[in-house]
């Protein structure tokens, strides 16, 4: 795996939504045209649809088919909240009470990769490496 990819930026790939900065654009086109394995933390599948549920979430196609179409794409490499990422979750320093936010981080540092991302407040915390 090459990186961890966080729910938004995922969710902007997917609507291609203006607001993905372009050096993410090009690094998923690139992994995507590889086959390359890019993670997402299963919480995310969640969060869509909390999203979509309280109406947060505008899409372009319904969110049954966006979920489907993530869950069955190569490319991407669902990563299961394992012991190690619940752990690794609990032991973030100066990181905000968002869970969802905090197993997507432990899952990078699990995982040893860098996280995609435009969360400042994930950015600010300094606990994960920001590709």
């Amino acid at each position: 795996m090459k990186v961890i990819v966080d729910t938004h930026i995922l969710l902007w790939w997917y609507e291609n939504n203006s607001r993905l900065p372009e050096k993410y654009v090009v690094q998923l086109q690139t992994l995507e045209q590889r086959n390359n394995s890019v993670g997402l933390c299963d919480i995310s599948l969640w969060e869509i649809a909390k999203l979509h549920e309280l109406k947060k979430l505008q899409l372009q196609i319904s969110v049954d088919s966006l979920l489907d179409k993530i869950y069955s794409e190569s490319w991407l490499k669902i990563l299961a909240i394992s012991p190690e990422i619940a752990l690794e979750s609990t032991r973030l320093k100066n990181f905000h009470k968002d869970p969802a936010d905090q197993l997507i981080a432990a899952a990078a540092r699990v995982s040893q990769c860098p996280l995609l991302t435009v969360d400042k407040k994930i950015i600010d915390s300094q606990a994960v490496a920001i590709a």
